[in-house]
């Protein structure tokens, strides 16, 4: 069984994430594993870049999974989630940054996308060599603390983050990326921005790497943003 362990970060010390998933039974996957009308049975197959850093079946089937859903008409999202201790920035560019343009949507932290693509320059321009990258499909650059930004047919779209003390930073980017994803498959990004945000800042606040909100309890959180804290 692949496992990581993660020490937190405290006062000056920064916090580490130690990786035990070399040999494990997921990275030895094949396609022969995957039960695909099940997978395909969906209307976006999203994949995140960790997968293929896990080994070279990983890497196959991550590129298959896609050409897959491409051919059944399912759309794919992309979470770019590059990790220094799993692979080189050159490795990961080679299998990941060709998927760019494979993909409906392509999420990429502002770092990764520095990594992965030599992208340099403000923000703006770094989503600019993002959407160049993925051939024009719609993209999100997401910046932390400073919120995120993406190209939506050539629109720019900005969201600041929600400020909130951090308890946990684990898991706020899968928990933006939940939200950004029901708001795009209801036919607006920004919208899913919007809930990405809050939904991020709600993770900071609870223990673990995973939100737990309701989708009223979302709306309320989103309504009280503008009317008031305190709802009566």
């Amino acid at each position: 069984m692949g496992l990581y362990f993660y020490e937190p970060p405290t006062g000056p010390l920064l916090g580490e994430v130690i990786y035990d998933r070399a040999g494990s039974s997921f990275s030895r996957i094949d396609s022969t594993f995957v039960n695909w009308n099940r997978l395909l049975d969906t209307r976006v197959l999203h994949l995140t870049g960790i997968t293929p850093a896990l080994g070279p079946r990983c890497r196959e089937l991550t590129v298959r999974a896609i050409d897959m859903a491409n051919d059944a008409g399912v759309l794919v999202s992309l979470d770019v989630n590059y990790r220094r201790r799993l692979w080189s920035a050159s490795e990961a560019a080679e299998v990941l940054v060709p998927l760019f343009s494979k993909v409906s949507l392509l999420i990429c932290g502002v770092e990764d996308a520095r990594a992965l693509l030599g992208a340099n320059g403000d923000p703006i321009t770094i989503l600019r060599r993002l959407g160049e990258a993925a051939d024009g499909r719609d993209v999100v650059l997401t910046r932390g603390a400073q919120g995120a930004i993406a190209l939506v047919g050539g629109k720019r779209l900005t969201v600041p983050a929600v400020e909130v003390e951090p308890l946990d930073e684990l898991g706020g980017g899968d928990a933006f990326a939940a939200g950004l994803l029901d708001g795009w498959l209801e036919g607006s990004l920004e919208v899913g921005l919007r809930q990405g945000a809050m939904l991020a800042a709600a993770k900071l606040t609870q223990r673990g790497d995973m939100v737990t909100l309701s989708r009223k309890e979302l709306t309320e959180r989103l309504s009280a943003r503008t009317t008031g804290r305190i709802l009566r």
